[in-house]
């Protein structure tokens, strides 16, 4: 447990150093610096994701934690107490998002006292942070007076069918396989599910507006 200790410890201070160092040597706002990290941190994490998928020894569900599962793990629980912590003191963010917190904190804590399950968090932390640089490419355009231009709409566009393909679809067969399979228990089911859910209730908000911005800003007006 030491070595899951000491890398939680060390991440953690890692992303909180590079927010108080950005906020020290920069006059952005407190947002563009937690939103530098969290894509810092998003690209990361997809890296880190690639490397298990596709080059790391294979993993079965709910099998022990390998050393560098083990690193990846913390390095994702060490950006997340950083961010929920300055989403409290800020209270810049819904329920929604600070419930995908609370859980993300919970399953991959879970996923290194328990020792094993890392390979579906692994795979979760890669589905989940896949989108998030193009969100905050997004937001910078938006901060920065470019919001209508064609580079802001194509960026848009990128991350809500890339969020609807890897997160709801890949998403679903990724929980419908971990659910399926006998080794991971019954709490890191659960887990897997709550995710899952909380997607779904994130697609329905980039449903709602596509359709307010794509479809009905677009669509004929009646004669009255």
């Amino acid at each position: 447990m030491m070595e899951e200790l000491t890398y939680v410890a060390i991440t953690t201070a890692f992303w909180s150093l590079f927010y108080l160092m950005h906020q020290k040597f920069t006059k952005f706002e407190p947002e563009y610096s937690c939103r530098l990290v969290t894509f810092a941190h998003a690209c990361v994490a997809n890296c880190l994701a690639m490397y298990h998928c596709f080059f790391a020894e294979p993993q079965e569900y709910g099998s022990e934690n390998s050393s560098m599962q083990i690193f990846t793990v913390s390095n994702s629980l060490g950006y997340f107490i950083f961010d929920i912590l300055w989403c409290f003191y800020y209270q810049t963010e819904g329920m929604t998002m600070i419930i995908h917190h609370v859980v993300s904190l919970t399953a991959l804590t879970t996923v290194l006292v328990k020792g094993r399950s890392a390979t579906e968090g692994i795979a979760g932390i890669g589905g989940m942070e896949i989108t998030n640089p193009l969100l905050q490419i997004r937001w910078y355009l938006r901060a920065t007076g470019r919001k209508e231009t064609w580079l802001y709409t194509i960026v848009e566009l990128l991350f809500m069918s890339l969020f609807f393909f890897v997160r709801v679809v890949y998403g679903f067969f990724l929980i419908k396989s971990v659910l399926v399979h006998p080794k991971p228990d019954l709490f890191t089911k659960a887990l897997a599910t709550s995710f899952y859910l909380i997607t779904c209730t994130f697609m329905f908000y980039i449903a709602s507006y596509f359709n307010a911005k794509y479809l009905k800003k677009r669509s004929p007006k009646k004669e009255e």
